[in-house]
């Protein structure tokens, strides 16, 4: 689908630039982080836990071939949030999977077919061909490939059409019709996808706590700062982006999957001797991205799931099981691709974490009852991600 030109109802730009609006001017006054223990991914899958105060007694470097804790090197960093988790303000979310909270930027005269964003006191300029969607206050990222531009109100209506203009209203044409709305009613704008995928950039990617997704060439920490050479969008220019430690959720390298891990049901509730027994409603909860880019999802079963991997590599994820559960249920979960099994994981065993090599296909978990039959069967998969085999 072609994309109309913004109308004057767009704001202008006048400048290009990245940042992050809830990021502060100066954060060089803040006081000691407290991070807890950091985690560091290698290359092959494996993961070293490094206590806070070894962490912060070494210097820390990150580029696009890896990132490090003194010796230690891998190809992401991750540590616990401590405080709550700030609510992420409208923002505007890539195609290449960045995402920006901020605001409309009103300037005039705005370039045809771009969006001025205000990021804190920084502006930048984003070509509507490079959005992924727009949300409010609060709004998670809406999913799914659409064929047409969708407008969501807060009333939980949808409006599909092209999105012609948008500022302080948003209109969509519908069929040759043309319907305006007000910000205040929209709760989110999802804009068609270019049928190519975006390219990796080969850079850092760097989770911070307020939402915010951003593309980085280095990272160095400087007492409780990290400083990081953001590239801006457009040009030449080098933006010197400083946060507090305790603001960043983790960074990783290009070598960690960036594919869109998505869990999909396969047989949840039907082929299995057990999907009709009272009580058992296989399902699965997946959220993300997480710290590291990473997935987290709690599968409820018996049941069987998939995930698409793209390229070879090793799967790695903590496996979980509540105290609660591991007392009275005896199931295991079961990892295997194009038939052949790769792991088996009790759920009343020692073992906490899977590392296990994958290639291009689909990996299936399946959630198998033991000898007490479908009670229980609950296991957890935190920062579940695929390492690929090349940076």
């Amino acid at each position: 689908m072609m994309r109309c030109t913004i109308q004057s109802v767009l704001l202008g730009v006048a400048s290009l630039a990245i940042v992050v609006v809830s990021f502060a001017d100066d954060p060089d006054g803040a006081s000691d982080p407290v991070l807890g223990t950091t985690i560091l991914l290698h290359q092959d899958g494996s993961i070293v836990r490094i206590p806070e105060r070894d962490a912060l007694a070494a210097p820390w470097i990150g580029t696009a071939s890896g990132v490090s804790i003194g010796p230690e090197q891998g190809c992401a960093l991750a540590w616990p949030l401590v405080t709550t988790p700030r609510v992420i303000g409208q923002a505007m979310w890539l195609a290449d999977g960045r995402c920006f909270p901020g605001a409309l930027d009103p300037v005039e005269k705005p370039a045809a077919g771009t969006i001025p964003w205000r990021a804190g006191p920084m502006l930048m300029t984003l070509p509507l061909s490079s959005l992924r969607a727009w949300t409010a206050v609060g709004v998670d990222l809406p999913t799914g490939t659409l064929d047409a531009d969708r407008i969501t109100l807060r009333n939980g209506d949808t409006v599909d059409g092209l999105v012609t203009d948008f500022g302080s209203t948003v209109t969509i044409d519908v069929d040759g019709t043309t319907r305006t709305f007000d910000n205040e009613l929209i709760a989110s704008v999802q804009f068609v996808q270019a049928a190519d995928a975006p390219t990796v950039p080969r850079t850092l990617r760097v989770w911070v706590d307020d939402g915010a997704i951003i593309d980085a060439e280095s990272m160095e920490r400087d007492g409780t700062l990290l400083r990081l050479k953001v590239q801006v969008p457009s040009g030449n220019e080098v933006f010197q982006l400083r946060l507090r430690v305790d603001q960043v959720l983790g960074v990783a390298t290009p070598a960690l999957s960036r594919d869109g891990l998505v869990l999909r049901t396969l047989n949840a509730t039907t082929g299995t001797t057990w999907s009709n027994l009272p009580g058992i409603a296989p399902s699965m909860e997946c959220t993300g991205p997480g710290r590291l880019g990473s997935m987290q999802a709690i599968l409820h079963g018996p049941g069987v799931w998939s995930m698409p991997v793209t390229a070879s590599g090793v799967l790695v994820s903590q496996v979980l099981v509540p105290d609660r559960v591991r007392a009275v249920a005896d199931h295991a979960l079961v990892v295997r691709q194009a038939g052949v099994e790769l792991s088996r994981i009790e759920a009343r065993s020692e073992v906490r974490w899977m590392r296990v090599a994958v290639k291009p296909g689909t990996v299936e978990f399946e959630l198998v009852p033991g000898k007490a039959g479908p009670v229980g069967c609950v296991m957890e998969l935190a920062d579940l991600v695929v390492i690929r085999a090349a940076p």
